[in-house]
């Protein structure tokens, strides 16, 4: 993929300036090729995503048509050009992309994304041969991508995971801890992409855990054959994995001072993508609800016309542009700068509008905001479901309360 010049970090834009040199407003507008990727995207997403959504959610699997248009379009499952990809876009193309798919529907964009994180992992900080072992075949889909276990709930940041590394000799390691809401595409794997804090330094490292070896248990959170309003849950079911096992240094990254920066940053990004996706499927549910509110009537009068209806949405746009510019900024300061610090606060801004938005689109239409002839109720379920992978639940109540 063509690759952008990095912004100057610090600064979230820059400024316009008028012919006296003053500065003016700031400049917001995208250059050609992040503007070719919002528009190839939103073509897809209006396109293979949207017309897979409802299938999805009613037969719990996603498609093929879908699933192959996203994966050759490269930014759902980034993968390096040495093994058949398009190579690995900038963390802000990225979110570009993810939050254009994701306004076609947050669900299936997120399943898709969420099943194949491991090959961004992987592909920015893993050694050539790991590439290799891992990331051979995924291009052309005869090999699915390793599963990433990163979340631990409640809004838990990296450097708060109580799941460790620990060396014990021999060039042996000690992989402990609980992940959750870990994305299987497909059958059971072989091994999980496990990210955890190194026991020694408080940094983070990842370690690749065999599935059926002692100690290590992975249970599915949804029984696949039955419905239970789960976005294709068939497609990406959602696991917990318990692990207390011990594995080589060749099945570690993040083992060096540089390697270790390198999977920080990595992991960071990685949370940044469900936040996209799903301010992508809240600005699509604000939209919904904004055109239903001016074509129902009530007492003689657009619903549109009444305050109470009107100005919540007006709120969630409000919120919906400013997390947007918050996700921006964290992505551009990626590209050029390893700290990971506001992330966070980002991921909690971005899962909060969205939550808010949602919310507000299935209130605007009432009773039929709760019905499957709607798809605000499962823009509204999707949002619910990936804040709740990553987000701190003290923030979003506050959020929503104000």
């Amino acid at each position: 993929m063509t690759s952008r010049q990095p912004r100057v970090p610090g600064t979230v834009f820059p400024m316009a300036r008028t012919a006296e040199g003053q500065r003016s407003v700031f400049d917001l507008a995208l250059d050609d090729v992040e503007q070719a990727i919002v528009e190839t995207a939103r073509a897809l997403a209006l396109g293979p995503v949207a017309q897979a959504a409802s299938a999805a959610d009613r037969e719990q699997v996603i498609g093929d048509r879908c699933v192959r248009a996203l994966h050759e379009f490269g930014f759902t499952c980034p993968l390096p050009e040495a093994l058949g990809g398009s190579g690995l876009p900038s963390p802000f193309q990225q979110v570009l992309a993810l939050e254009a798919l994701g306004y076609g529907d947050p669900g299936v964009t997120g399943v898709l994304t969420l099943s194949s994180a491991a090959a961004l992992v992987i592909g920015q900080c893993g050694t050539q041969e790991q590439q290799q072992s891992w990331l051979a075949g995924v291009a052309d889909r005869s090999h699915a991508v390793v599963p990433l276990g990163l979340y631990e709930s409640y809004g838990r940041e990296p450097d708060e995971f109580e799941t460790t590394i620990t060396p014990q000799g021999d060039n042996r390691w000690r992989v402990h801890g609980r992940k959750v809401g870990v994305a299987v595409g497909g059958p059971d794997p072989s091994h999980i992409l496990v990210v955890a804090r190194a026991a020694e330094d408080e940094g983070l490292r990842a370690a690749f855990v065999p599935i059926g070896a002692d100690g290590v248990s992975l249970r599915h959170d949804v029984n696949p054959e039955a419905s239970q309003g789960f976005i294709a849950m068939s497609q990406a079911r959602f696991a917990t994995l318990d692990v207390d096992t011990v594995v080589e240094t060749g099945d570690l990254l993040g083992h060096g001072r540089a390697d270790r920066a390198a999977l920080t940053a990595a992991v960071a990004r990685t949370r940044l993508l469900p936040a996209a996706i799903t301010l992508g499927g809240a600005a699509r549910a604000r939209e919904y609800a904004t055109a239903y509110a001016v074509g129902r009537e009530a007492f003689g009068t657009v619903i549109h016309e009444f305050q109470g209806v009107s100005f919540p949405l007006v709120d969630s746009q409000i919120k919906i542009d400013a997390a947007r510019l918050s996700l921006w900024k964290a992505a551009l300061d990626l590209e050029v700068d390893s700290s990971t610090s506001a992330i966070g606060s980002v991921v909690n801004e971005c899962h909060a509008a969205a939550n808010g938005a949602t919310r507000e689109a299935m209130q605007t239409l009432g009773g039929h905001g709760f019905l499957t002839d709607h798809p605000v109720e499962r823009w509204y379920r999707c949002a619910a479901m990936f804040s709740a992978l990553d987000t701190d639940p003290v923030y979003t109540r506050f959020e929503l309360a104000v």
